[in-house]
């Protein structure tokens, strides 16, 4: 049980609820693991069209897909079908669904006029995103990160701070309600201006913190 439950509503969601259902489904992890990147690529392809009916939808997809990608290790786990097939395409599908959700933003910010250097802050972000899987990646490879059942922190680091615990539960992508909230109240392509911040400052921060354990 997380230490802090108020800051991992999507974990608490698909443990209680979408995985005890999946489960008794034939669905394998990896099949889930391809349904949660196909909602993240279709929430980028709804907000990219940028009207607010379209943005309602965009955020739900993004939601399931965020859901859904923790049900695909919460299965495999259950069922005991980890594997290392598994474990790459579920990198895929995380960086299919942010690289779908940040295209989709920028697409439908420039459609609202969001006024700003928009084609540089989509270069930022994009760079940034980059950055942030590559730190992902070294982490897995060292057996710990956010999404690591278990392991958010580095073997030897202590780490019981409540900012610890933020920065794990951005990392695994609870921050997906904010996002839910920014589309039904119409300001969703405001994160034009906030993304580039957002995912620059996640990365620089996981760096500084985990360097020495990469």
């Amino acid at each position: 049980m997380q230490k802090r439950p108020w800051l991992w509503i999507n974990r608490a969601i698909s443990s209680k609820f979408l995985t005890p259902l999946l489960a008794k489904t034939p669905l394998t992890p990896n099949q889930i693991t391809v349904m949660s990147m196909s909602f993240g690529i279709l929430s980028g392809i709804f907000l990219s069209i940028g009207a607010y009916e379209s943005v309602i939808w965009g955020v739900i997809f993004y939601e399931l897909a965020c859901l859904f990608d923790n049900c695909d290790g919460e299965i495999a786990r259950l069922k005991n079908l980890k594997s290392e097939l598994g474990a790459k395409l579920d990198m895929i599908c995380d960086v299919a669904t942010d690289g779908a959700f940040f295209i989709g933003i920028f697409i439908g910010a420039f459609k609202w006029n969001i006024p700003g250097p928009l084609t540089v802050l989509f270069w930022i972000a994009l760079l940034g995103l980059a950055a942030h899987y590559a730190i992902v990646f070294l982490e897995k490879k060292n057996g710990f990160g956010p999404a690591e059942h278990g392991k958010a922190n580095p073997e030897g680091a202590e780490r019981d701070s409540l900012f610890s615990d933020v920065l794990n539960a951005a990392s695994e992508g609870e921050i997906s309600l904010v996002v839910v909230v920014l589309g039904l109240t119409g300001m969703i392509y405001w994160l034009a201006w906030l993304l580039p911040l957002y995912i620059n400052a996640l990365w620089m921060v996981n760096l500084a913190r985990n360097f020495r354990y990469l």
